[in-house]
Parts: C-alpha cells; structure tokens; sequence
C-alpha cells in the first residue's frame, strides 16, 4: 500500500503540470486506479474487518476526495485501542485538509494546529509522508508561477531536488519579496528552511539577479557573502578566445561579486552614452560568458549540466543580449582586429543558436560541452549545420574572405574547426 500512496503523491504532483509528460502520466493514472481498487475490493471483502482494514478504507477515501464515511469512520472509532487514536485523528486532519480551499494564515494555521501534535505522535517516515500530503494540498491552492507553490510541489516529491528548478530561474524579485515576508505559515517556514540548508540566500539571490542583468542588485547581495564562498571563475569573464566556451588563454581569477561590479561599470556607461567600443565589446564578453556557451556560467545559475534542456534553460541560452552589444561595438569601431574578433564571436553566437536549435527536447538529445561531444558528435554537428543552414557557411566563408588578413583572422581560421569543414 506504501508504493500506491507513492504513485498517488506523483499523480498529484502532475495533476496541474502544463509540462508533463502526458503518456507517463495516463500510465501511471491508469495503474494506480487498477491497484486503488484491487485493495478496495480485498477490504470490503472482509467479514470481520480488523481496525486497519477499516482505517486502511477510510484513508484510500480521503487521499482519493471522497467524502467522509460515517458508518465506518465510527465503526473505527468504536474498534481503537489507545495506541490507535492517532489514526483516527490522521483522518480527521485529511478531510480537514482536503476541505481547505484558502491559503491565507488564518485559515492554514487552523490546518496546522492540527497537523502538529500529530506529527509527533508518528514515526519519521510516516511524519514524511503526511508533510508531502500537506505540501501537495497547499501547492494546488497557491496562484501559478509562485515562490509558495513551486516549493511546496518540489518539497512533495519522492526525492526532492536539492536543486531546486525554482532557484535556477526563479523571479528574484518575487523570491526576495518572499524571503522577506514575515508571514510564513507553519509549513512554509519548514519548507524554506529545507531547502536553505543547500543554499546561501544571498548568493542565491544574487545570482538570479545577475541572470536578469540586474547587476545593482546582484553586487548588493553578493556583497553579503562570505568571500570563502563566493563564486570563482578560473577564467577571465571578459575574455573572448577562439575556443567556443571561451576556456583557453591567459587565465585571470573573477569572483562573482567583482564580476558584477565590473558588469555595473559597463552598464553604466552604455546607459550614460559614454561607452567606447572596447567597452561596448567587453560588456558583450560578460554576458557571452555569463550564459551557459561561456567560461562562467556559475555566475547566474545555481546549477549548470553539460548538457540542457532547449526549453527548461532557455534563460541561459539566450545570447541576443550578446549579440546586440557586439554589433553595437562592431558598428562603431574602425579597428580591423576588434571587428575580427567580434565578428568571430558572432559567429560562434549563430553556431551556438543553431546547434541548439537542432537538439530542443531532452537529456538524451541535449546539446553538450562534454569531452565525448567534442570527441564524437563535432564534426557531425558541423555537418549537420552545413546542411540545414547554408546561412552560416556563407556567413564563415564571408569571414575568412574579409579578415584573413588580420592578425586575429589567420588564428581563427588556422585554429578554428568550422573553416576546415566550411
């Protein structure tokens, strides 16, 4: 009965998930109905119920909404010893719970002065399944796109993430408004402490804020944490080489609060029209290096993959903020050697963005900057991009032809890949 309470927990969870897996989904509905009622028809089977056959219906009831059965809820009642009052009270508290349709403090208080005493009196494996319970119920009542309810959801699951996805792309704004709510209820203030056990809350915030390009914010929350603790990049941020993720030449160490605020200084500028192309390139770099084609990606997401999920991580897919600023560098330079290698980054831009629009839907078809990508699928990957976008042969070719005489285009030609297949 533990592993169909599990498969009701998930269904739960996936219930209001515009992005489930739909087949999965009718699967496992399918077989948790088929199982809910073989123990159904085992237990009204019965002609002399012990208390847990009978306890053991009224509880299937309950995670299922079906309305309280009096006849047997008193026939239970009348069948507990002492040591069973607690199961009678647990049911009493579900149909509470399920009864709930408000989450102001109020109104969860009640539930949880309830649920307290209760989670005492029961082991900790049983205290784990009624919080997962509790959480899913609250997690149906929170509006969408909330702090409250992508918590609470996480927080239900078999195996909560110690990543959360809300931390990875979070509205900082919305989370900091949260943080700093002094009106947590009971379940709140233990879900959020769970998950800060993994998490810096400044550094958390300050790397959503950097994903936002919000970098007065991030610098005032970063400013916060511990210098031990704070993100280091082993490769210079504002550094654009011929290798794709920027990973090579002279090293220079960044963390992420001097990133950020060499990040506010360009910013700066570029608001203030006093920006050169220099600067105008080098806030290109950040933001290039900054997403998860660069060499600091840990800057403005908790939790980088070598691989991604073309639409889970689109936030630190997105290059079109890069792109716009080394075009602006590139319109108003007159250097040779800066327009080669700005326009060699844009290159790599429109490498990165068709690639990855050619692998768009998992883990397995992901796009990677692991050793075995590079080693087994590049040349392929060139391959596949010359075919599908003639677009980015011509635009290499217009580039060997255009700056071949540059100091920066004969190394990028020499030592870059694409132009021995293109």
């Amino acid at each position: 009965m533990q592993d169909l309470q599990h498969l009701r927990y998930q269904l739960m969870s996936q219930s209001n998930d515009t992005n489930r897996d739909e087949k999965e989904y009718k699967i496992n509905l399918k077989s948790y109905q088929e199982q809910e009622r073989y123990f159904q028809k085992i237990l009204a089977q019965q002609s002399n119920p012990s208390f847990f056959s009978v306890y053991s219906q009224l509880y299937l009831d309950a995670i299922n909404y079906k309305a309280l059965n009096q006849a047997k809820f008193e026939q239970m009642k009348s069948m507990a010893n002492t040591s069973d009052k607690k199961y009678v009270e647990l049911i009493v508290y579900l149909q509470k719970l399920n009864a709930n349709k408000s989450v102001d403090i109020a109104s969860q208080e009640v539930i949880y002065s309830s649920l307290k005493p209760l989670l005492n009196a029961f082991d900790s494996k049983t205290q784990t399944s009624l919080l997962r319970y509790t959480a899913l119920q609250m997690a149906s009542l929170y509006p969408q796109n909330t702090p409250e309810r992508a918590l609470a959801k996480d927080y239900a699951q078999d195996y909560p993430n110690i990543i959360s996805d809300i931390f990875k792309y979070a509205d900082p704004y919305k989370l900091q408004n949260y943080f700093d709510s002094t009106n947590k209820t009971y379940l709140e203030q233990k879900i959020l402490s769970t998950y800060l056990k993994n998490y810096n809350q400044n550094q958390l915030l300050g790397t959503l804020y950097m994903q936002n390009n919000d970098f007065n914010f991030a610098i005032n929350e970063l400013s916060r944490v511990k210098s031990s603790a704070d993100f280091t990049s082993n490769y210079n941020p504002f550094n654009a080489t011929i290798s794709g993720n920027n990973r090579t030449g002279k090293s220079k160490h960044f963390t992420q609060l001097e990133f950020s605020k060499v990040m506010l200084e360009l910013d700066t500028k570029i608001k203030n029209k006093t920006a050169t192309p220099t600067d105008y390139y080098l806030y290109a770099n950040g933001l290039y290096n900054k997403s998860w084609f660069g060499n600091f990606p840990m800057s403005s997401v908790s939790y980088r993959s070598v691989y991604f999920d073309a639409q889970k991580d689109k936030k630190v897919l997105d290059l079109s903020e890069a792109k716009k600023y080394y075009t602006m560098a590139l319109n108003s330079s007159s250097d040779r050697e800066l327009k080669a290698t700005i326009e060699y980054q844009l290159l790599k831009i429109k490498y990165n963005e068709f690639a990855s629009y050619s692998h768009t839907t998992s883990y397995d078809s992901g796009y990677s900057y692991s050793s075995s990508y590079w080693d087994d699928g590049f040349v392929q990957s060139l391959k596949s991009i010359a075919q599908k976008y003639p677009a980015f042969k011509a635009d290499v070719n217009r580039y060997e032809t255009q700056y071949k005489d540059t100091n920066y285009g004969k190394k990028a030609i020499k030592e870059c890949a694409t132009f021995r297949y293109f």
